[in-house]
């Protein structure tokens, strides 16, 4: 029995691949299975022999149908019972994976993201995604933000670099439980489609998300073609499903002062999806 599958989703980008299956393959222990989603990429050549290299099997879509498909199809195709999503244009670093993998234990939790860092491996680009409503030029709008994106690893409170629970973690790097069932929304295309996953499984499965900062990653970020040709879009998809949802979220600006201060964080709910006029 495989007990972890890793999946990486794949459009163009070989050079990214390779670093990223590279330290897949430095970090992991054997008997882990990796996937490489190839999402329709003009270099489908390239891509099968770098993943040959590195003992990936490849699954390629004849057409390019997004993140959210790709991802979709790799998902229900793996043998693990718990499964990574990790972007190809990242690097791994140490022991990455244990620490995301003990979360999946707790009936409580129902997905687990990690700190995410820039290039150069100092800056914060990722540590849990927090709505934001504000007044706009239209009337009510959302944002998301990346709690402590941009801020030096150094100057980051050490109560934060403990595992906590999030309103929603990205997709570049999150484990889940096989028997959950859980698959994206297609209705997003290239955006938004994990924060959507996050809020479905706090609505629908009434689950916790967690941000493990033990594990550890390098994230280029948004480096696949057209990552941002559907953001207008997806972002209204998201705004009418979760509108309400969004509302009862603890801000971001709350749990930086909880950091501050040495204080639990306020916890993001989890509530049926009934409750809401969604």
């Amino acid at each position: 029995m495989i007990e972890t599958s890793i999946i990486v989703p794949v459009f163009g980008r070989v050079d990214l691949l390779t670093g990223c299956l590279k330290s897949v393959r430095e970090t992991v222990p054997p008997g882990v299975e990796v996937i490489v989603s190839d999402d329709g990429s003009r270099e489908a050549e390239e891509i099968r022999s770098v993943s040959e290299e590195f003992g990936a099997r490849v699954l390629r879509s004849p057409l390019n149908k997004g993140f959210s498909v790709s991802c979709n199809s790799a998902i229900v195709q793996a043998q693990g019972e718990k499964i990574v999503l990790l972007n190809s244009d990242t690097v791994v670093l140490g022991d990455w994976l244990s620490p995301l993998l003990k979360w999946l234990e707790w009936d409580s939790i129902g997905l687990v993201g990690n700190l995410q860092l820039k290039q150069d491996g100092t800056t914060v680009d990722h540590l849990g995604v927090f709505p934001k409503k504000y007044e706009g030029a239209g009337g009510p709008a959302f944002s998301l933000q990346h709690l402590y994106q941009g801020v030096q690893i150094s100057e980051v409170p050490d109560v934060a670099l403990r595992a906590k629970i999030v309103p929603a973690v990205t997709g570049a790097c999150l484990a889940m439980r096989r028997d959950m069932r859980l698959l994206f929304d297609t209705r997003y295309r290239n955006g938004y489609e994990d924060i959507d996953l996050c809020y479905r499984v706090r609505s629908e499965h009434r689950r916790q998300v967690v941000i493990e900062p033990a594990s550890r990653i390098l994230h280029l970020g948004s480096q696949s073609e057209g990552r941002f040709d559907h953001e207008a879009a997806n972002r209204v998809k998201f705004g009418g499903d979760w509108w309400e949802f969004v509302d009862k979220d603890p801000s971001l600006q709350d749990a930086v002062k909880a950091d501050r201060n040495g204080e639990p964080r306020p916890v993001p709910p989890t509530f049926p999806r009934s409750r809401f006029s969604l």
